[in-house]
């Protein structure tokens, strides 16, 4: 009883920790203007392999389970399946596009910000 009458204050002193070492942290790391842009490369570089691979996994997924939707659809003779279908469906397609989306915003600003976005001129 006492952890979960107590969870609330426990909730903000812990986060409260973590916020007073994270700024902590941040004021005393020098940044150098050279190590700036090997980070923002090596992070670029880092979540495109993640989005790559993210997309990899999401299409054919999608693909999947809107077969299953489809033959669900299809065959159901009830009316509440055949409308869960229609709903999943829908969901199914907004969610691949707003990933997908994702991807093009990012080729998109990659190629209309200068010099890859860095923030600190050599």
């Amino acid at each position: 009883m006492f952890i979960v009458k107590h969870y609330r204050n426990f909730k903000y002193i812990v986060s409260a920790l973590v916020l007073s070492m994270m700024f902590s942290i941040w004021s005393t790391v020098t940044v150098y203007a050279d190590t700036v842009d090997t980070v923002f490369q090596n992070a670029t570089t880092a979540l495109m392999g993640v989005f790559t691979n993210l997309l990899l996994v999401v299409n054919p997924a999608a693909a999947l389970f809107l077969v299953i939707a489809f033959l669900m659809r299809m065959f159901s003779k009830n009316q509440r399946t055949v409308e869960d279908a229609n709903s999943w469906i829908k969901r199914i397609l907004i969610s691949v596009a707003l990933i997908n989306a994702v991807g093009f915003i990012i080729i998109f600003a990659r190629d209309i910000i200068p010099d890859g976005g860095t923030v600190i001129p050599n």
